[in-house]
C-alpha cells in the first residue's frame, strides 16, 4: 500500500513539473516576442513620418477634385446660358450682368421683398446667372426676359404680389439646380464671400457657389461698346473683397503690373486679366460676344493663376 501511494505521488510530482516545464516556455517566449518601450517608440515615430508625407498628397487629390467639380460646373452653367441664348421667347441674348435700380427694376424685383418698392436694390452678375438660368424662384425666367419695370402694376404681370407666386408661364429652368449650390451671400465670418455696404448689394438674391465657397462670376458682353469696355468691372463689385479684421481688400491683387499694346493702350487689374494675350496691335477682351465666368479657385482671389474660367488663362494674362 505504501508503495502505490508513494507511487502516485511520485507521479503527481512529475506531471505537475512537467505542466510547468510546458507552460515555462511559452511565457518566456510570450515575453521576448513583446516590444520594448524603444521600439514602441520607434514604430509611431514612423507611423507620423508616413501621416506627414501622405497628408499632403490626400490634401492636394482633394482639391484637385474640387478644381474639376468646378471646371464641369463652369461648362454646365455655359451650357444653360446658351440653351437661354436659344429660346427665342427670352429674346434670343444672354442675361444681363448688371441691374441698376436706379435705372429699372427686374420681372422678379417684387417676389419676397416689400412690395410697395418695383426695384429694391441692385443686382450682379453671379446673382443675374441664376435669375437668368433658374429664375429669382428657382422656378425659371419668366418671358419676355429681362425688361425694366418701374410699378408694381408692371410687377403684377409676373407675381402675385400677395402670395409670391407667378403669374406667368415659365422657361427653363436652365441648369439642374439639384446639382448645383445655388444660396444666399454671406456677409460676415471667414466664409464671407459678399460685401455689403454703398454698393447695395443684397445677400438674400443667391449666386452660384463653387466648391471653394465663392460665387461664380458672371460677365455679359455689352454689344454696344467695343474693345475692353465689353466688359464691366462692376458689374460683380461687392465679390471682390476680402476682409482681414476689419480691413478690406480688393481681391484683384494679381494684376499690380501694367501691360501695353500697339494702339498705346495700357491695362492692368481686372482688364490685364480678361484681355486677349494673342492680340497685341490693340486691346481686346476673351470672348467679345459672349460672356465670362470667373471661379477664384483655391486660394480664394480672383484673377489668380488657379482660377477657373471659360476661357484659357496663360502666363500672359497674369501681369507681372
Amino acid at each position: 500500500m505504501r508503495k502505490v501511494l508513494a507511487m502516485k505521488t511520485q507521479t503527481a510530482k512529475n506531471s505537475s513539473t512537467r505542466r510547468i516545464w510546458a507552460e515555462g516556455p511559452s511565457i518566456r517566449a510570450l515575453r521576448a516576442n513583446a516590444f520594448t518601450l524603444v521600439e514602441l517608440l520607434v514604430v509611431i515615430a514612423v507611423i507620423a513620418l508616413l501621416v506627414t508625407i501622405i497628408m499632403p498628397s490626400l490634401n492636394g487629390a482633394k482639391v484637385l477634385a474640387r478644381k474639376a467639380r468646378v471646371t464641369t460646373l463652369i461648362k454646365t452653367i455655359s451650357g444653360g446660358l446658351e440653351m437661354f441664348r436659344n429660346d427665342q421667347s427670352l429674346g434670343d441674348a444672354y442675361p444681363p450682368s448688371y441691374w441698376d435700380t436706379d435705372e429699372g427694376g427686374n420681372p422678379y424685383s417684387g417676389a419676397g421683398q416689400d412690395s410697395s418698392k418695383a426695384h429694391p436694390t441692385k443686382v450682379y452678375g453671379a446673382q443675374m446667372l441664376v435669375w437668368g438660368l433658374a429664375g429669382a424662384d428657382l422656378l425659371g425666367p419668366p418671358p419676355p426676359g429681362f425688361e425694366s419695370i418701374n410699378s408694381n402694376n408692371q410687377i403684377q404681370n409676373y407675381y402675385n404680389l400677395t402670395t409670391g407666386t407667378p403669374n406667368t408661364a415659365r422657361e427653363g429652368p436652365f441648369i439642374d439646380t439639384s446639382k448645383a449650390t445655388i444660396q444666399n451671400l454671406t456677409t460676415s465670418g471667414s466664409n464671407q464671400n459678399i460685401y455689403v455696404g454703398s454698393t447695395e448689394a443684397n445677400p438674400n438674391i443667391p449666386a452660384i457657389i463653387d466648391d471653394f465657397g465663392r460665387p461664380v462670376l458672371y460677365y455679359a458682353a455689352t454689344d454696344a461698346n467695343t474693345g475692353m469696355n465689353k466688359y464691366a468691372y462692376n458689374d460683380n463689385l461687392p465679390f471682390y473683397k476680402t476682409w482681414t479684421g476689419n480691413k478690406k481688400t480688393d481681391d484683384w491683387i494679381a494684376n499690380t503690373g501694367t501691360v501695353t499694346f500697339g494702339d498705346g493702350k495700357s491695362l492692368t487689374g481686372f482688364n490685364g486679366f480678361i484681355h486677349n494675350p494673342a492680340i497685341t496691335s490693340s486691346a481686346q477682351p476673351m470672348n467679345p460676344k459672349s460672356y465670362l465666368l470667373i471661379s477664384a479657385g483655391p486660394d480664394g482671389l480672383f484673377g489668380t493663376q488657379d482660377d477657373i474660367t471659360n476661357f484659357p488663362i496663360t502666363g500672359n494674362n497674369l501681369l507681372p
